[in-house]
């Protein structure tokens, strides 16, 4: 289990390290980041667009081009699992307290409520969800138990 923590960590390290090869994090990405502000109010550059990179779990996560990580409001997952990548967006203030942040597809024109989260949250959380569907997948056919064998009747003569 560790390997597998390891080897994912590395994995998902690596593309962010040849984007920024002189320094890591980016300076765009702050996970620690507490301010209530979007970016374009923090005077980044508004010609530059911030795109989506990823489109994790079906819909309930998004990653977008300056690495910054967001969790979707639950309702709106199948909204941003329908979107496409490299769709152009627009980040800006929600009138819902729990999800702030309104992410606004230039594309289609759809908005999804939308809080920051951080991508290591993010891969644990989607790890714990692959062990849980490994749970409770279906035992192999040689150790299932026909209905004969659990003590039912057969209708078969």
């Amino acid at each position: 289990m560790r390997r597998k923590n390891i080897m994912l960590l590395i994995l998902f390290l690596f593309p962010l390290c040849s984007l920024y090869p002189d320094e890591y994090p980016p300076p765009s990405y702050s996970p620690l980041d507490t301010e209530e502000t979007t970016p374009q109010q923090k005077g980044e550059d508004k010609h530059e667009s911030l795109t989506i990179s990823e489109i994790l779990a079906n819909g309930k996560y998004l990653i977008l081009s300056d690495n910054s990580a967001w969790e979707i409001e639950p309702t709106f997952a199948p909204i941003s699992q329908a979107w496409l990548t490299p769709a152009p967006v627009e980040i800006g203030k929600s009138d819902n307290p729990d999800y702030p942040y309104l992410i606004k597809n230039q594309l289609t024109q759809t908005n999804i409520e939308a809080k920051k989260a951080s991508l290591l949250d993010i891969y644990k959380e989607m790890e714990k969800e692959e062990a849980i569907k490994k749970s409770h997948q279906l035992k192999p056919k040689e150790q299932e138990i026909s209905p004969e064998e659990n003590g039912a009747k057969s209708i078969h003569k």
